[in-house]
């Protein structure tokens, strides 16, 4: 199985966990299912929005595709997770102990 995919368009897909929407990218057979995984949290600021994270985490992805492409060494897998707050402050998220 090679390295990395083919492709390099990540994939998205919306999970919601103790009520909390997260968007998980990655890239699809990037690696094989035996490589660990690294994840890494994009958090928004108060202005900004689900939808400009989606571009960072995009850009990120095609970022580590063109260097696994260019290096062909092994690497882990990376999953980029982002949080979708829709009426909610981090303040009550942390009232709450996430």
């Amino acid at each position: 199985m090679p390295l990395f995919s083919k492709s390099s368009t990540p994939s998205k897909q919306v999970l919601v966990v103790g009520g909390i929407t997260l968007n998980i990218y990655s890239q699809s057979k990037a690696t094989t299912p035996d490589v660990p995984v690294t994840i890494m949290f994009l958090i928004h600021g108060r202005n900004g929005s689900a939808e400009r994270m989606e571009g960072i985490a995009h850009s990120t992805l095609e970022a580590i595709h063109k260097q696994r492409k260019a290096s062909r060494q092994p690497a882990q897998d990376l999953m980029i997770v982002t949080f979708v707050r829709r009426f909610c402050s981090w303040s009550l998220l942390m009232m709450l102990n996430f």
